[in-house]
C-alpha cells in the first residue's frame, strides 16, 4: 500500500489521463497518476496521430470546442516538449480530400463559405485544384480538392512519452497498480478508457459504450511533411521518421480487438486507390485495438454519477489527441477551481440520457 497523499489521483495513462494530470501539475496540484496496464498496452499507443477538424457546418458546441483545441496544440505541445526534451512530432501539416463528383464540389463551396463564418480566419478550409498542390495529392475524379490548414499530425507514442516524461520532470509519480494497491486523494479522475465506459455501463446498467474495432499500419513510403491524405473514411498521415500512418477500420463486429487481420489489407488497397504512388510500399508494423466509443459518441467528461469527489474522462474515441489539449483545460479547470465549462453535449448526464433512450427502444 502506498503511503503518498496526493491532492489528485488521475487513474488511467492514455492521452487524456496524462494530459488532465499535466495541466493540472502545472497549476499546482499535487498528482499523481496511476494504472492497472502498462502504458504501451492503451488505445493511445497507436500508430495514425491524424489531428483533423470536423466538417464546418453545422456548427455545434462539440466542432468549437474540437476548433479551440486544435489551435490550442501547437503551443500546448510546444510546452509539452520543451518540459520533457523529447519530440512528439507535431506537425500542423493542412490536409487535401478529394472532391468526387459535381454534388461533392457544391458541398465544398458551401462548406469553406461556412469555414469563414465559424473559423473566424483562424483557419482555412478551401477549394483548390489538384494541378496546383505540389507534392502528394489523392485521386479526384473532377480535378478538385479540399484544403485546410487547421489539421494537424502528430506521432502518437512519441507524445505519450513526452508527456510521461513532462510529468516525472514536474515530479509527478506515474505508477503501474498491483491488486488494489491505491493512493490516498482528495479527488480522482477516471480516464480509463473502453474498460471505464463498460465499467459505468455494468455499474448503471445503461448502454453507455459501444464497442468499436480500429486497425492500423506504418508503410514505409516517405511523405515528408506532406499534409494528411483523408477519403473514403481513412486517412494517410506522414510521419517524419521516413514513414507513413495509414488508417483505420471502423469494425463493430469483431472477436478478438488486438488481433490484426483481413480488413488491414483492404485499407491498404483503399490506401493505393486514394494516393496510387504508395502502391510500391511494404508494410513495416500493424495494429488492432478496441477504441472508447461512448453511446453519444462524443467524450463523457464531468463528475461521476455515484462517486464522490471523482471525475470521468473517456471516450476520445478517434479524436482523443486532437481534442487532448482542451480537455485538459476543461477538467483542471472543473476539478481545481469548480469551474464547469465542458459542453452539455460531453456531460454524463447526456450520455445517460441517451444510453436511457437506446434502452427504452431495445426494450420494446
Amino acid at each position: 500500500m502506498s503511503n503518498g497523499i496526493f491532492d489528485l489521483e488521475i487513474v488511467g495513462m492514455g492521452v487524456f489521463g496524462l494530459s488532465i494530470a499535466w495541466e493540472c501539475s502545472k497549476r499546482g496540484a499535487r498528482v499523481s497518476v496511476v494504472d492497472h496496464q502498462h502504458y504501451q498496452r492503451s488505445s493511445s499507443y497507436g500508430l495514425v496521430g491524424a489531428l483533423t477538424p470536423h466538417v464546418p457546418e453545422p456548427w455545434e458546441a462539440k466542432k468549437q470546442f474540437q476548433f479551440d483545441s486544435l489551435l490550442m496544440a501547437e503551443d500546448w505541445w510546444k510546452e509539452v516538449y520543451f518540459t520533457s526534451d523529447i519530440y512528439p512530432h507535431y506537425c500542423r501539416c493542412g490536409r487535401l480530400q478529394p472532391i468526387m463528383d459535381e454534388k461533392g464540389y457544391e458541398l465544398a463551396k458551401l462548406r469553406s463559405d461556412e469555414a469563414q463564418n465559424n473559423w473566424k480566419r483562424q483557419a482555412e478550409w478551401k477549394i483548390v485544384r489538384a494541378v496546383d498542390c505540389a507534392g502528394w495529392k489523392p485521386k479526384s475524379p473532377i480535378g478538385w480538392l479540399i484544403a485546410d490548414n487547421l489539421s494537424a499530425r502528430i506521432n502518437p507514442r512519441m507524445a505519450i512519452k513526452s508527456l510521461r516524461k513532462a510529468l516525472i520532470n514536474n515530479n509527478v509519480p506515474l505508477m503501474i497498480l498491483n491488486g488494489q494497491e491505491e493512493t490516498r486523494c482528495e479527488y480522482r479522475v477516471l480516464a480509463t478508457g473502453t474498460a471505464g465506459l463498460t465499467s459505468l455501463s455494468n455499474e448503471l446498467g445503461l448502454p453507455l459504450v459501444a464497442h468499436e474495432k480500429g486497425q492500423a499500419m506504418l508503410i514505409d513510403y516517405d511523405a515528408s511533411d506532406q499534409p494528411i491524405i483523408t477519403g473514403g473514411g481513412i486517412n494517410l498521415v506522414p510521419q517524419p521518421n521516413g514513414l507513413t500512418a495509414v488508417g483505420s477500420t471502423t469494425e463493430r463486429y469483431f472477436t478478438n480487438p488486438y488481433k490484426t487481420d483481413y480488413r488491414l489489407n483492404e485499407l491498404y488497397s483503399k490506401a493505393i486507390e486514394l494516393v496510387p504512388e504508395v502502391a510500391n510500399s511494404r508494410i513495416v508494423e500493424k495494429w488492432a485495438h478496441d477504441r472508447p466509443r461512448s453511446v453519444t459518441r462524443a467524450p463523457v467528461l464531468g463528475a461521476h454519477p455515484t462517486r464522490k469527489n471523482t471525475f470521468l474522462a473517456n471516450g476520445g474515441f478517434k479524436i482523443g489527441f486532437g481534442l487532448a489539449p482542451k480537455i485538459a483545460e476543461v477538467m483542471a479547470e472543473l476539478i481545481l477551481n469548480g469551474n464547469n465549462l465542458i459542453p452539455h453535449k460531453f456531460s454524463p448526464e447526456n450520455a445517460i440520457s441517451e444510453a436511457v433512450s437506446q434502452k427504452a427502444k431495445a426494450d420494446k
